[in-house]
């Protein structure tokens, strides 16, 4: 869903862009924003909703692999190849006067703005769970909050991580033929193995 959401917005920009309309320039970028507002809000719901549905944390080291990439792949699509010197004053007065990239620059520099609030936000929020814990007895509690139980993994494996040897990869797929993979210590790989009979 969010990378169909990213594709779909980049190619929104982009033809925007070529056919130099203002109009579908903004829908697009603004479509993106609500749309991270969305996914934040959504993550904090979730989590409330399946925080009661768990009872005893376990405490064994676990990241989601999200943790490790989230800070670079979203941070760095919010540095703007714009002008920041556009005269604001002028273009709010003049909007639908001023030139095509004297808009494009003040819509995207405005809607930057907000991004770089929630992708702050959302990089706080996980932090913040990762250290609340995201294994249960029950199942995984992931950056998006949603609960995987444990019932639910059809198969499972353990692999080699790029995070070092002392790391390994847990790969589960669930009965819905979702995967989703953390981090482990390779110590833990034995009592890993029983949370999962």
């Amino acid at each position: 869903m969010a990378k169909l959401s990213i594709i779909v917005f980049t190619v929104l920009v982009l033809l925007s862009i070529i056919i130099k309309n203002i109009y579908l320039f903004t829908i697009a970028i603004t479509g993106f924003t609500i749309y991270l507002i969305y996914v934040y809000i959504t993550c904090v719901t979730n989590r409330k909703v399946y925080k009661v549905e768990v009872s005893e944390k376990i405490n064994l080291y676990c990241k989601s692999r999200l943790e490790d990439s989230f800070s670079f792949t979203y941070i760095s699509a919010i540095v703007p190849i714009v002008n920041f010197d556009i005269d604001f004053k002028y273009i709010i007065g003049n909007f639908f006067t001023a030139p095509f990239m004297d808009q494009f620059e003040f819509i995207y520099i405005i809607n930057a703005i907000v991004w770089l609030v929630m992708f702050i936000s959302i990089e706080r929020y996980i932090k913040i769970d990762s250290k609340q814990g995201i294994l249960y007895k029950e199942g995984l509690i992931l950056e998006n909050g949603r609960l995987y139980r444990f019932s639910s993994v059809k198969s499972y494996e353990f692999k080699t991580s790029f995070k070092g040897i002392k790391y390994r990869e847990l790969v589960l797929t669930f009965d819905d033929n979702k995967v989703k993979t953390v981090y482990i210590y390779k110590d833990d790989i034995e009592k890993f193995k029983e949370l999962l009979k």
